[in-house]
């Protein structure tokens, strides 16, 4: 619950956890800000009872910086400004520790959390450096331990074993983050296939439906910005069910192939859109376009399909041949609801040209 919160507060998708790293990132590092501000506000609370002078500041200072912290996160949607804060903060807080070994030279212990920690929020590379930083801190204050910048008198034995304990937990906690890593990175490959497999048409290898309304929507909103026009091109095969019962599906998967690609070698462009539709209809999407240009694309795919005399014995038509019947319809698009509705008036237009004798254009 606590993820799809704090997601829901960043504003983004709680999914996207799963598969985004820097999406991760963002909620670990609210998690993480969250965790570590109570645990120090609770030692804040367990040393002012025990009156530890020394670790109500250093303790006390930290939340405050954790609570800092996570509003930047929250309300500034920042990730860089915590970062920085929060690495330094840590910093100054276990050189606090060993500065002061805390309660009978307890208090560096609390630094074997760090290589998890570090790892976590702030990934491999920045990890390790923040793990090895504090670490190369943590040798040098403890073999200065005998002068007075250090107050806490530590043992030989201590000095000599600490540095290699905090140095076991970071190799344990790196191959750990390491294996994550791996994981994570062939789980967002996995999606990133499957994400783009699942808007393409397989026999076709156009867009189908689910591609063409995601790339609509994203022209859509570019040209309300521009104000430019919208064209938009429907087709169908005609008598393709006639032609499926007399060649089989393996001729009608053949003839669709090859209409979508005379549909592609046409009208594709770098701005125009081809997909296929559903069943034997076809779309093409036309930005930055009016609809005296679309009408001649249309009127090229309809002379491209004719030109190309694929055969269709079963075809109600004079010559036998396979044609298609096209719809066209343009806007201007003010908003995203114009779209919608442009899709409604080119299938419109598509029926117009079966019902008044299919093989042609008609335009609304």
């Amino acid at each position: 619950m606590i993820f799809k919160a704090i997601a829901n507060k960043l504003k983004i998708k709680f999914q996207d956890f799963l598969f985004y790293e820097s999406v991760r990132k963002r909620i670990l590092m609210s998690i993480a800000t969250i965790i570590l501000c109570l645990i120090s506000s609770l030692m804040t609370v367990v040393n002012f009872i025990t009156k530890e002078q020394i670790l109500i500041r250093a303790t006390g200072l930290f939340s405050i910086v954790l609570i800092i912290v996570f509003i930047i996160t929250i309300r500034y949607n920042n990730e860089l400004i915590p970062e920085i804060i929060l690495a330094i903060s840590i910093v100054i807080l276990f050189s606090y520790f060993l500065v002061y070994g805390g309660v009978e030279g307890f208090s560096p212990i609390w630094m074997m959390l760090l290589p998890s920690t570090a790892l976590t929020i702030y990934g491999l590379k920045k990890g390790l450096y923040l793990c090895f930083f504090v670490l190369l801190i943590s040798i040098v204050l403890l073999w200065t331990s005998g002068i007075e910048f250090v107050k806490f008198d530590y043992s030989n034995a201590f000095i000599s074993r600490f540095p290699m304990a905090l140095l076991s937990s970071i190799v344990i906690a790196t191959a750990l983050e390491y294996e994550r890593f791996l994981i994570f990175k062939k789980l967002s490959e996995s999606r990133t296939m499957y994400e783009r497999s699942s808007k393409i048409d397989e026999l076709t290898k156009l867009k189908n439906r689910r591609g063409f309304n995601a790339k609509l929507h994203q022209v859509c909103e570019q040209l309300c910005k521009a104000d430019a026009d919208l064209s938009i091109i429907m087709i169908d095969i005609d008598f393709f069910k006639l032609y499926n019962d007399h060649y089989g599906h393996i001729g009608a998967d053949g003839v669709l192939a090859e209409v979508a690609d005379i549909i592609k070698s046409t009208a594709s462009t770098t701005s125009n859109i081809v997909a296929r539709w559903g069943g034997e209809e076809f779309t093409v999407l036309l930005p930055f376009m009016n609809l005296e240009e679309a009408h001649k694309v249309a009127q090229s795919i309809l002379e491209a399909v004719r030109e190309r005399k694929i055969p269709h014995k079963a075809s109600k038509l004079e010559d036998k041949y396979v044609s298609v019947s096209i719809g066209v319809t343009a806007i201007k698009p003010s908003h995203e609801d114009d779209c919608s509705n442009l899709m409604k008036t080119v299938d419109m237009a598509l029926y117009k040209a079966k019902e008044s004798g299919r093989n042609k254009i008609e335009v609304i």
